[in-house]
């Protein structure tokens, strides 16, 4: 009987050190299908897909920007033009001088 939990816990914290030295991050891969420039619907679950279900370059961007990890891109042939305005969050600050006054 004694030997029997020695080995149960053995098991489990085999298992716990396999679960903990595993990586969570698994990257992922978007493939765009459509060209025109459109959000994606839900940034960060996990799909590339507008309010169409169409994973286009921005959808596939802000996708990939809400998963943590480094995921791919997939483009077919075809111009992506990026019509979309850039939001004030996304805007860099102004520059500032950090030279002393003369």
């Amino acid at each position: 009987m004694r030997q029997s939990k020695r080995l149960a816990a053995l098991a489990v914290s085999l298992l716990l050190a396999t679960l903990i030295a595993s990586p969570c991050i698994s990257a992922a891969t978007f493939t765009v299908n459509d060209t025109t420039d459109s959000v994606d619907a839900l940034p960060g679950d996990g799909l590339c897909a507008d309010s169409n279900g169409s994973c286009t370059l921005r959808a596939a961007v802000q996708e990939t920007n809400a998963l943590p990890g480094a995921d791919t891109i997939i483009l077919g042939s075809g111009t992506y033009l990026l019509t979309m305005p850039a939001t004030a969050s996304r805007t860099p600050p102004p520059a500032t001088s950090t030279s002393p006054a003369h």
